[in-house]
C-alpha cells in the first residue's frame, strides 16, 4: 500500500520558496495526499491546478501551506488539502494535521496557482 495524489510543478515550487521561505530546516517533498493506503494498481488522479491560499505555522516544527482544488479544501478522508512544506527537528510530515487543526492559518492576499502532477509516494 501507499499513498496518491500529485507533487508540486518544479517551477512552482520555486515559486511557493520565494512566496513562503521555509521557516524550518527540512524541506518536506513537496506533494498533497489524495488517498492514504491506495493500491499500487489505484488509478492516479488526473493531473490539477491547485490554488495556495495560505499557510500555518505552529510555531513547534510545523509549517504547511493551505490549498484548494476545484475549490475544494478537504479531501474525501475530511482532513484539509495542504502541502507540509518545512520541519523541524524530530517532526514527521503527519504532524500537519494535528498543526492544520490548532493553528490559525495566515491567509495570502495573493493566493498562487499551482501545477499538480499525478504521483504516488
Amino acid at each position: 500500500m501507499s499513498a496518491m495524489g500529485w507533487v508540486i510543478s518544479d517551477d512552482d515550487l520555486q515559486t511557493l520558496k520565494k512566496k513562503y521561505p521555509p521557516t524550518y530546516a527540512f524541506l518536506a517533498v513537496p506533494h498533497c495526499t489524495l488517498e492514504l493506503g491506495s493500491s499500487r494498481q489505484s488509478r492516479l488522479p488526473p493531473p490539477r491546478k491547485g490554488v495556495v491560499f495560505g499557510k500555518i505555522d505552529n510555531l513547534d516544527g510545523v509549517e504547511a501551506l493551505l490549498l484548494s482544488i476545484d475549490g475544494e479544501t478537504v479531501r474525501p478522508d475530511g482532513a484539509v488539502l495542504h502541502i507540509t512544506w518545512s520541519l523541524g527537528p524530530g517532526r514527521r510530515p503527519r504532524d500537519s494535521h494535528e498543526a492544520i487543526r490548532t493553528t490559525a492559518p495566515l491567509l495570502s492576499e495573493s493566493p498562487i496557482e499551482v501545477h499538480l502532477i499525478p504521483s504516488r509516494f
